[in-house]
This record gives structure tokens, sequence and C-alpha cells, in this order.
């Protein structure tokens, strides 16, 4: 019974997303109000995100197991540098190689562990490695970014190191306390607490759905250009890093490789553009907004995927 209500709320959220996307592309207005809050919005995702996960984030990130190990390296490592090699390679644009180093050195998703369990995978796995890549991400993309030179040379690491702490050391030390102080608090002021920031944790994603649209509309006719360039990326790269991790992981397995695959996929490309916003083109935002396609409306997709399924096989058995 909780399970199915569980589902029923992960359908209902997903809807719901998908809606503040349609709205954020239909009503620029609204989109362009929310646009100045898209960052603090990020900031409260990850907050609610970390205070109701299954599990302690801050034991999350101490079992650190070979496969584990192997998905961070994978992600964090591997998937960048294979990507940076080639930009270098065939002497891609800087913009084609900033897309992709701000792709390929973000954490998953925070909705990793709902996407596993739509998709019948492993959502403990899944939970376990958005923490870790997320946590290791702000390494990965300084790294790589240096690396690569789409970094200027006189990057302030000071200011670098304080959008760190706001977007991911502070949330975790938030995280912490909740923690700590969670097993004082009774099973029903527990259940009332977490579904309440579950709540928050929609809101501040329709905030940001909403908001990050604004980029979507401009009257400059090489806005358009802009725009399909970016959805081919935005598109072709996760679909590039799924089956570069499904091949590579194989031998673990469908079920495993298939989980890995959807975290290499699913990329949380908004937290590396927040980190270095002030140093990114500020047209890279619009290749923010387009890669929150997938994201946000893959859980609709695939939910619809399941009913029409089940629709099929009860007609057809």
């Amino acid at each position: 019974m909780q399970s199915d209500t569980d589902s029923a709320a992960q359908g209902l959220s997903s809807f719901i997303i998908a809606a503040a996307v349609v709205v954020g592309i239909s009503f620029p207005s609204i989109a362009n109000a929310f646009f100045p809050y898209i960052f603090t919005a990020l900031f409260f995702i990850v907050v609610f995100s970390l205070n109701t996960m299954d599990e302690r984030p801050t034991l999350v990130a101490t079992k650190i197991d070979g496969l584990l190990g192997a998905i961070v390296g994978w992600q964090l490592f591997a998937l960048p540098a294979i990507a940076m090699l080639g930009c270098a390679l065939f002497g891609a644009p800087l913009i084609i190689t900033t897309v992709l180093l701000a792709t390929t050195t973000a954490g998953s998703v925070f909705a990793s562990p709902t996407l596993a369990q739509l998709m019948g995978l492993n959502r403990q796995l899944a939970m376990r490695a958005m923490v870790l890549t997320t946590a290791a991400m702000p390494f990965s993309l300084l790294f790589f970014g240096e690396l690569s030179g789409v970094l200027p040379p006189d990057l302030s690491f000071t200011h670098y190191f304080l959008q760190i702490f706001y977007y991911l050391i502070t949330p975790l030390a938030i995280s912490f306390i909740y923690w700590e102080f969670r097993q004082y608090i009774s099973s029903r002021a527990r259940k009332t607490l977490e579904e309440g920031m579950k709540g928050g944790a929609l809101a501040a994603v329709l905030v940001f759905c909403i908001g990050v649209m604004a980029k979507l509309h401009s009257a400059d006719p090489a806005h358009v250009q802009q725009l399909l360039f970016y959805a081919f990326f935005a598109a072709a790269a996760p679909m590039a890093m799924y089956i570069l991790t499904i091949l590579t992981f194989a031998r673990l397995g469908r079920h495993t490789s298939s989980t890995l695959a959807m975290l290499a996929a699913n990329r949380n490309v908004a937290l590396s553009f927040a980190l270095l916003h002030s140093v990114f083109p500020p047209n890279i935002m619009l290749f923010v907004a387009v890669s929150q396609f997938p994201i946000f409306l893959s859980p609709l997709v695939i939910r619809l995927a399941q009913l029409l399924r089940r629709r099929w096989r009860r007609t057809f058995g």
C-alpha cells in the first residue's frame, strides 16, 4: 500500500514539474520573474534532497566500495578526460569544450534514486553514487577546467571555494545537524516534517524549472541557432555517455550496467554552472535551460511508458 502511495506521489510530482517547464516556456513574463531566484532554489533543492534521503548522507559518503569508486572515477575522471581529449584533438571551439566540461564533470542529478526506482534499477546504488559524485564534482570541474583552458588563469579560488561552501558544504552541514537530531523526533512528527521538506523541494524545483526557461526567450535571430545547437548537445552528450557506460560495464550485468549508465547520462549541469557562473560565458545558461528537458521530463516519460505497457499487457495478454 505504501509503495502504491509513493508511486502515485512520484507520478504527480513528475506531472507538476512537467507543467512547470511548460509554464516557463509559454509565459516569458513569469519565467523572467522567477529567473533571479533560480540559484536560491538550487540551494534549497540540495538541502531538502539531502534531508529526505533513505540514509544519512554523511554515512552514505563513507560507504565507498570498489563499485562506488569505479562509478566516481568513471563519471568524474574517465568521461571528462575522453571529452576534453576529443576536444583537443579535433580543435573544438571553446563553447563546445565548455558545454562538454560542464556536462561531464557534473554529479548525478538529485532525482537519480527516483529515476532508478521508476526504471526498476538499483535505487540504493543510485542514491550512494549521487551523493559521492555530487561531493566530488567541484574537484573534477576545477581540474579539467584548468587543464582544458576553459577556466581563466586568474580564477579566484576564494570565490570558487565560497560557491562550494554555499551550494555543497552548507547543505551537508544542515543535513548533518538534522540527521543528528532526527532520532529524537517522534515517527509521526518526523513523517510530517519530511513530507514538508519534500514539498519544499518540489516547490524549489518548480521555481528553478520556470525561472531557468527565461533564457529560451529572445528576439535575436541568432538565438534560434544557439538553441538548436544546445538542444543537439543536450541530447547527444547524455546518449553518448549512456552508451559508453553500458559498453564499459557490460560485464557487471544488465541491471548494474543500466543503473550506472542512467547515472552517467543524467547530470546536474545546473550545479556545475552555479559554481562557475561568474566565469562561464553568459549564453551557457541557454544550454543549462535546454539540458533540463531530459532531466525533468524523463520521469514523466518513464511513467507514461509503464502505463502504456501495462495497458498493452491487459489488452493483449
